[in-house]
């Protein structure tokens, strides 16, 4: 289950929910660290009219997880149509960011070095809400702060379901792969855009990017927990100009993840009879 702005902090009182009544052999995250990260460290999706009310979520004091603000289905204030007036002009966000560390603001001048090399983005890198974030570097407090939350919330999912006899692995599929480059013709990708590092530019403000910042803060967000990263291996996986995997992508990758899950012993393969 999933919607725009949810990361492990709705996966968390998902689980939390399920287990109260089901039980679990298994307990797997499947990782966007492209968004996750920045998904756990606001309360909305992005700062737009669209995004509709925030969400549940979680944040650290003094490196102590706490939360969450509300449940999953509750609403954070009894005047619902004033909670979505100020989501619409960022009401929550303004707020929500003074719990933060600082965000990189970005540059006034494109680097000598990158001035060939940039990418225009509408998403607010200014804030770190952005698929850019992990690819910044240096990486920003803001964004390392959302790691540690991540890896929070990862543990906190690994003892719940540790609580209940549960495994619990993480999952991830790699989009750096050559089917993976060979396919996307939806513009610009931070994985997808050699050379790197490159600027990226937002109303004349410049970053740099770097797939290497990228593949360090991930591997930092993993480090300890069971990862199995999945490779893209066919070309037809998503939509036109869309990088969501479609069927043929979520079938490719569910079934390498399956045999991958059983090859490795972190399961016993199952037999009828």
């Amino acid at each position: 289950m999933g919607a725009s702005g949810y990361g492990q902090d709705q996966e968390l009182l998902a689980l939390e929910e399920y287990l109260q009544k089901y039980r679990a052999d298994l307990v797997i995250v499947w990782l966007m660290p492209g968004n996750d990260i920045w998904n756990n460290t606001f309360r909305t999706h992005t700062v737009s009219r669209t995004d509709g009310p925030p969400k549940p979520a979680f944040w650290l004091e003094n490196h102590v997880l706490k939360g969450p603000t509300e449940r999953i289905g509750e609403r954070t204030s009894s005047l619902y149509l004033l909670q979505l007036l100020r989501n619409a002009f960022g009401g929550f966000e303004a707020a929500w960011s003074r719990r933060l560390p600082p965000a990189d603001k970005g540059m006034a001048a494109i680097p000598p070095e990158f001035a060939t090399t940039t990418a225009a983005t509408q998403e607010a890198i200014e804030t770190q809400q952005s698929h850019w974030s992990m690819f910044l570097t240096p990486t920003p407090p803001r964004v390392q702060y959302g790691i540690e939350l991540t890896r929070a919330l990862l543990t906190r999912i690994q003892n719940t379901a540790a609580r209940h006899g549960a495994r619990f692995a993480t999952m991830a599929e790699d989009r750096t792969t050559a089917a993976a480059r060979a396919a996307w013709t939806g513009g610009a990708n931070p994985f997808f855009e050699p050379p790197q590092p490159k600027a990226v530019e937002r109303d004349r403000r410049y970053w740099i990017a770097d797939l290497e910042a990228y593949k360090n803060n991930v591997s930092e967000t993993t480090k300890g927990f069971p990862l199995f990263l999945i490779p893209i291996r066919i070309i037809d996986h998503h939509k036109e100009g869309d990088a969501h995997l479609n069927v043929g992508g979520n079938t490719q990758i569910m079934t390498d993840f399956a045999a991958r899950l059983v090859e490795s012993g972190f399961v016993d393969r199952q037999t009828d009879g």
